[in-house]
């Protein structure tokens, strides 16, 4: 028994390993660079801004989660938004048809546009993951409540 589950684990690890390596030209570094830390920075302002607008014992008010769901979200795109502007390049412009590693993009990107091309669409990005994640963060804590009785 033992020896079929080490097959499978040999097999599930030799297909995610295959499925990295053959997807990391395609972008698959810059969104685990966002997603990964991007997470992080979601969560991590959420709850900084939370505990700021709450007192301890205080049960958050609806516009605190709000505020805080739309500081998150500011949180999660403004930090690691150059991963997903090289993402987006590999993804759609390439180097000219020549397959480019997630480096050689982001060098490129900086040394032909500077910091602003790394931040370019930000602005539009924030207007909609504010409201977005400000959404998120309310129904969820609308449908944790309801579900935990705590109304």
């Amino acid at each position: 028994m033992v020896v079929v589950w080490l097959s499978l684990l040999s097999v599930n690890l030799t297909f995610c390993i295959d499925c990295c390596c053959s997807v990391s030209d395609k972008g698959f570094v810059g969104t685990l660079l966002r997603e990964v830390p991007g997470t992080a920075a979601w969560f991590g302002m959420y709850e900084l801004s939370l505990s700021t607008l709450c007192k301890k014992e205080e049960e958050p008010k609806a516009w605190h989660v709000i505020l805080a769901g739309g500081t998150g979200g500011m949180g999660y795109w403004g930090a690691f938004y150059p991963a997903d502007t090289v993402k987006t390049e590999m993804q759609t412009i390439g180097n000219g048809g020549v397959k480019s590693s997630f480096m050689e993009t982001f060098r490129s990107i900086y040394r032909t546009r500077g910091l602003k091309g790394l931040y370019a669409g930000l602005g539009p990005t924030l207007c909609r993951a504010i409201p977005a994640n400000a959404a998120v963060f309310y129904v969820y804590d609308v449908v944790s409540r309801q579900m935990l009785g705590k109304q």
